[in-house]
C-alpha cells in the first residue's frame, strides 16, 4: 500500500516566511512533537519496526562512481542522523539482498509510478502475512530541468523516507521539521525526536483512526485537490470497516487523479471482498493500465477462478509471474487454477480436454503430486487404466510413501483387474488385485475381488480335473479369508473328488464351525465319514488276508519240510 510521501517546493522562499510563522506560534502553544499526526498514512494504526536493528538494502546508484559516492554518502548521513536522533535506540545493518531487507532503497532516473505525485521520495508500506517491509524509491533528477538533485536536496529526502520507515507515517506541520511534507532539513530536530520517542513508547498496532481522519480532513480543507490526501483517508476508513466512506475516498482520489493507481487497487480489493466481482475486475484492470504489477495480474487471476473463468485465470497468473517469477503465491495460485479447471472438466465427463488442460499444467509444474494424480484419476475415469497406472508410477518416484498416490495405484489396478475379469482372464485379473492390496493392503474393493476371482478359477480347475490346481488355488482364498465357508466347502469338495477323505472332512468340519445348520454339507460330512470307515474297513480287510495269505505260506512251508523230514528217517 502506498502512502503519502513527500515532496520539495521550489520556492524556499515561502518555506522559510512558514517557518517563521510556525515557530513563533509554536512557542506560543509550547507545542513539542506532533505525534497525533504520525498515523495518516499508516491506516490509522501506529506502525514501527519493533527492533533496534534496522537491515537496510539499497540497489546500485545509476550514476558515474564519483557521483554515486556522493548520493551514497548522503544516504549514509541520513541513516547516522537519524541514529543519533533516537539516541542510539535505532541502528541501521546493511542488508546484501533485498529479501531480508526492513527498508529497501531503489534509485531511479524517471517516475515509474504513472505520476502519482510529484515528490521525489516516496516510502512504500508493504505488509503480508509476516508483518510489513518499506520500499523507498528515490528520484535523481528534477522533474522539470532534468538535472540531478544536489546532494543536500537528496538528504532532506532521505531524512524524510527513512523518517516514515521507521514509524512517522505522516506530516509535522512545522516546516523546520524533518516530517514536514514539502521540508528542506538537513538533520532531525528536537521535535521530530520527541514525536519518534513517543511512537517507540507506543504499542505497534495501537489505533489513532480518529485523529488520523481529523488531521486529513483538515488537510483536505487547505488543500481539496490533493489526491494523495484523499486516498489515506480512505486508507484509514477502510482500516475501521466503513467502507462507505473508504470507497467515496478513493473514487475522490481517482476523480482528481485518474491515474492513481493505488486508489484503484484499494477500491477493487473492497469490491472483491464484497463478491462484486465485475466492478473489482473494472478497478484492477483500471490499475494495470496505468501501473502493471504482479500484485494486480494476480487479483484478476484469483477472482477469474471464483468465476470458473480458468482460461482468463491462467493467462492473468502467467502474466503476473512475468513480472514476478519467483513468487511462490503466484506459482501456488496458477497450479491450483490448473487442478481446479482440470477437476471441472473431469465431472463433466470431458476427458480429452482435461487430459489436454492437465498436460499444459505439468508443462510448467512437471514434479507436481497433484496434477499427475489428476491426470492419473481422469485416464482412469476415461477407461485407460494402464496409462493411468503409468502417470501414478510417476507420482510414485516423487514421493513414495504418498498415501494418496499409493491408493490410487490400488484403485487403478483393481479396475485393470476387473476389465481383465469381464474377459475371463483370471490370471491376469488375479495379478492385478494382488498388486493392488500391495500398495493398498486395505482395498476392501481389490480384497472382494480377488476372493471372487480365485473363487472363479478354483471352480474351473476343479471342473477341469486339475485338482492339484483347485486346492492351490483355494488354499490362497483361505490365506485372504480363513473364515470363508464357501471356501472351506469347495476345498471339502475337491479333496472328496481327490478321495483324501481326511482332509476333506477337515474342511467340511470347518464349514459347520461357521454354518452349523448347513444340511447340504453335514449330509456330505456323513458321506465322507462313511467313505473313510469303508476305506478304513477296506484296508483292515486287505490288511487280514495279506496275514491270512502270509500265514498259510508259511504253514505249508513248514508242513511240507516236517513230511521231508519224516521221510528222510523211513
Amino acid at each position: 500500500m502506498a502512502n503519502r510521501f513527500y515532496e520539495i517546493q521550489e520556492s524556499r522562499i515561502l518555506g522559510l516566511i512558514v517557518s517563521v510563522v510556525y515557530i513563533l506560534i509554536g512557542n506560543a502553544v509550547g507545542a513539542d512533537d506532533y505525534f497525533d499526526r504520525i498515523t495518516t498514512a499508516s491506516n490509522g494504526r501506529l506502525t514501527r519496526f519493533d527492533r533496534a536493528s534496522i537491515s537496510v538494502y539499497t540497489e546500485a546508484i545509476p550514476l558515474a562512481p564519483d557521483t554515486a559516492a556522493v548520493y551514497r554518502h548522503a544516504l549514509n548521513q541520513s541513516l547516522d542522523l537519524w541514529h543519533k536522533a533516537t539516541n542510539g535506540h535505532l541502528q541501521f545493518q546493511t542488508s546484501p539482498t533485498p529479501a531480508a531487507a526492513d527498508i529497501r532503497i531503489k534509485w531511479v532516473h524517471q517516475r515509474s509510478r504513472a505520476g502519482m505525485y510529484k515528490n521525489i521520495g516516496e516510502a512504500v508500506l508493504i505488509r503480508n502475512a509476516n508483518g510489513f517491509h518499506v520500499e523507498i524509491e528515490i528520484i535523481l533528477q528534477n522533474d522539470t530541468k532534468l538535472e540531478l538533485l544536489t546532494p543536500n536536496v537528496i538528504q532532506a529526502v532521505m531524512l524524510h523516507e527513512i523518517g516514515h520507515a521507521i514509524g512517522l507515517w505522516g506530516h509535522s506541520d512545522n516546516p523546520n521539521d524533518v516530517m514536514y511534507f514539502a521540508a528542506t532539513a538537513q538533520k532531525p530536530t528536537t521535535r521530530d525526536s520527541a514525536t519518534w520517542m513517543k511512537v517507540r513508547e507506543t504499542p505497534v498496532k495501537t489505533p489513532f483512526h480518529s485523529q488520523a481522519i481529523r488531521v486529513l480532513q483538515d488537510e483536505i480543507k487547505t488543500s481539496p485537490s490533493t489526491a494523495g490526501t484523499y486516498y489515506a483517508l480512505g486508507m484509514v476508513h477502510a482500516d475501521l470497516g466503513d467502507y462507505h466512506e473508504a470507497i467515496n475516498a478513493f473514487q475522490k482520489a481517482l476523480e482528481i487523479n485518474p491515474s492513481f493507481h493505488n486508489s484503484a487497487v484499494q477500491l477493487a480489493q473492497i469490491f472483491q471482498s464484497k463478491g462484486m466481482y465485475n466492478l473489482a475486475i473494472s478497478h484492477y484492470r483500471m490499475a494495470s493500465r496505468t501501473k502493471p504489477t504482479a500484485e494486480v495480474f494476480g487479483a484478476l487471476g484469483s477472482i477469474s477462478v471464483l468465476q470458473g473463468q480458468f482460461s482468463e485465470a491462467v493467462n492473468f497468473f502467467q502474466r503476473a509471474l512475468r513480472l514476478n517469477p519467483d513468487s511462490s503465491e503466484l506459482n501456488n495460485n496458477l497450479l491450483a487454477t490448473y487442478h481446479r479447471w482440470g477437476i471441472q472438466l473431469l465431472q463433466a465427463k470431458q476427458f480429452s480436454p482435461a487430459i489436454n488442460r492437465l498436460n499444459d499444467g505439468l508443462m510448467r509444474y512437471p514434479f507436481s503430486n497433484i496434477l499427475l494424480q489428476d491426470l492419473a484419476v481422469t485416464y482412469d475415469a476415461a477407461g485407460d487404466y494402464r496409462k493411468a497406472l503409468e502417470i501414478y508410477l510417476r507420482a510414485l518416484e516423487i514421493d513414495s510413501q504418498d498415501p494418496a498416490v499409493r491408493t490410487g495405484i490400488a484403485t487403478t489396478l483393481n479396475n485393470l483387474g476387473a476389465q481383465q475379469a469381464r474377459v475371463e482372464d483370471w490370471t491376469s485379473a488375479i495379478r492385478c488385485y494382488e498388486r493392488a492390496l500391495e500398495y493398498h493392503p486395505d482395498s476392501w474393493h481389490a480384497s472382494q475381488n480377488l476372493e471372487a476371482a480365485l473363487t472363479q478359477t478354483g471352480w474351473q480347475k476343479s471342473i477341469a480335473d486339475d485338482l492339484d490346481g483347485a486346492i492351490l488355488t483355494y488354499q490362497k482364498l483361505l490365506e485372504l479369508n480363513p473364515k470363508n465357508a464357501q471356501t472351506h466347502n469347495s476345498l471339502g469338495h475337491v479333496y472328496l473328488k481327490n478321495r483324501n477323505f481326511k482332509k476333506s472332512a477337515i474342511h467340511l468340519k470347518a464349514v459347520l464351525t461357521l454354518d452349523a445348520n448347513n444340511e447340504e454339507v453335514q449330509a456330505t460330512l456323513n458321506y465322507v465319514k462313511k467313505q473313510q470307515a469303508y476305506a478304513f474297513m477296506k484296508g483292515i480287510t486287505g490288511v487280514l488276508l495279506i496275514v491270512l495269505l502270509i500265514s498259510f505260506v508259511i504253514i505249508k512251508t513248514a508242513v511240507k519240510r516236517t513230511n521231508n523230514r519224516i521221510t528222510a528217517i523211513k
